[in-house]
């Protein structure tokens, strides 16, 4: 039996496609957050190991968190960057199955838990350029780092294993083992989503499509709107947040 490596990727997708600057200048908080809550269909692939071929279903699929302080840096040559906090990241795979010849296994509900010792700081780096009728945002970049001390995966709830080779440990070990060694791939799905969590924040109207063009011009004109962002692309300061209390890695 073994620990499955092929089907690690599918476990990372499934679970998440439900969520510094240098020579930076100024920074000022721009929002307090909001929650985030969401399902994801089930989902079915045929995976091979070992010679046998498994028919891979991960259903109950959801996940809560929230993104907590907004703070917008204005960096010395002009451009801008909209940090997002993300804390208390859960997802849970409520049901992993795996079919085949040598026999099956069912397992679950698994936990991922990310941001839960200190804030997670997403990244969105924008070029700024001053018009007539007002500031203009591009994004160029999004950034995100996983902490290795600041998320971890649980131990399925129960495990059932009938067949050849497909014991209780070695169905835990090689669902916990495909999560906890692909935090690469888990920071790609983050950065897949962040443009998601961008719109929210830029209150995209509904019937504006879910573009990047479209929630760059939502954003500027929402911080224009309240006073964060003068028309001339600067950051207008009423409460500065000094950079040295940011937490971010």
């Amino acid at each position: 039996m073994c620990t499955w490596p092929s089907f690690r990727l599918l476990l990372l997708t499934a679970a998440l496609a439900p969520i510094a600057a240098a020579d930076a200048s100024d920074v000022k908080r721009v929002g307090d957050g909001f929650k985030l809550s969401g399902r994801v269909p089930d989902m079915q692939r045929y995976t091979d190991c070992s010679g046998h071929r498994f028919l891979v279903t991960l259903s109950g699929l959801q996940y809560v968190g929230e993104a907590g302080t907004t703070l917008l840096e204005q960096s010395v040559d002009g451009s801008l960057t909209l940090w997002l906090a993300l804390k208390d990241v859960r997802v849970t795979i409520g049901r992993i199955s795996l079919a085949g010849r040598p026999g099956t296994a069912v397992c679950g509900p698994t936990l991922i838990e990310m941001g839960t010792r200190r804030n997670l700081w997403v990244a969105f780096d924008f070029e700024l350029q001053s018009h007539d009728d007002g500031a203009a945002l591009t994004l160029k970049k999004t950034r995100f780092g996983l902490p290795n001390d600041n998320w971890s995966v649980g131990t399925p709830a129960w495990v059932t294993a009938d067949g050849f080779g497909m014991s209780r440990g070695k169905v835990v070990r090689g669902v916990r083992d495909g999560l906890a060694e692909s935090r690469v791939e888990l920071e790609r799905q983050i950065l897949a989503i962040a443009n998601k969590v961008l719109a929210e924040f830029a209150a995209l109207p509904d019937s504006a499509p879910a573009e990047q063009a479209a929630i760059d011009k939502a954003l500027a004109h929402k911080l224009i709107a309240e006073g964060h962002l003068s028309r001339d692309g600067h950051i207008v300061f009423n409460q500065a947040l000094p950079i040295t209390n940011l937490e971010r890695r």
